[in-house]
């Protein structure tokens, strides 16, 4: 099988670790390793969350309060996850990561 050394493919596997690493340390979620996708399924823990009823409301919520764009997973038959796609630049991902990280802090019980 051929090596990936540079280009994207790299850009994207550094992407995804990165994803896993920074979401797996966010209380309240469980995050579905990826398999070669560009997103990654996030389980939302909502008994965790003292005003969070589901996925939609959790991804409308995020984007109103943090201006961080999910897919409610109920848009994939996959009720209290979402879908977060790992393509953007990593200061962009860094920055959206903090900001559902502070999103989750606030609406834990």
């Amino acid at each position: 099988s051929a090596r990936v050394s540079s280009g994207p493919w790299l850009s994207l596997s550094s992407q995804a670790r990165y994803s896993v690493e920074r979401i797996s340390k966010i209380k309240g979620l469980n995050i579905i390793v990826p398999k070669g996708a560009m997103y990654v399924m996030t389980e939302i823990k909502i008994d965790e969350f003292k005003d969070i009823e589901d996925d939609v409301d959790f991804s409308r919520k995020l984007l109103q309060e943090e201006s961080v764009l999910v897919l409610p997973g109920q848009a994939f038959r996959a009720k209290n996850f979402f879908r977060i796609v790992f393509c953007p630049p990593m200061d962009k991902l860094c920055d959206a990561y903090d900001r559902l990280e502070e999103f989750c802090e606030r609406h834990r019980k």
